[in-house]
């Protein structure tokens, strides 16, 4: 009723455009919602701690199996592997990288885990573990 005393009817080109133009908005702001979200959650990390004697938190980080290994790599390594090295370059950013390679001399495959520690301390304690 009010675009019609306004005189705007609702057949008018004008509405109809402002229409479409609020459809698109809200379909973008729906996407970056979305988006967004869905980056958090991806993000987010779902692993528990476990703790030493000491008290030092240390996480799983990675695991794997067989006769090579690698690190894992930080989640914006894996977001900029894609960029251009030009483009690196003048982020001035390097990819990381760790110790990686091949078992030599192993009578078989092996299980090689990455750790994250809350205290540099605890990297030099040893570590017993169990595969079960």
């Amino acid at each position: 009723m009010l675009a019609t005393v306004a005189g705007w009817s609702s057949g008018s080109p004008i509405l109809n455009m402002a229409w479409s133009t609020l459809r698109k908005l809200g379909t973008v702001a729906a996407v970056l919602i979305t988006g967004t979200i869905v980056l958090l959650l991806a993000t987010m990390p779902m692993r528990s701690p476990g703790h030493l004697l000491n008290g030092t938190r240390v996480v799983l980080q990675s695991g794997a199996y067989g006769t090579s290994y690698s690190p894992p790599r930080p989640l914006l390594d894996r977001l900029l592997a894609h960029l251009p090295a030009a483009w690196l370059t003048r982020l001035h950013y390097t990819l990381c990288s760790g110790p990686s390679g091949a078992v030599r001399g192993a009578p078989g495959d092996i299980f090689c885990f990455w750790l994250d520690f809350s205290s540099p301390n605890a990297e030099s304690q040893k570590i017993g573990y169990a595969i079960a």
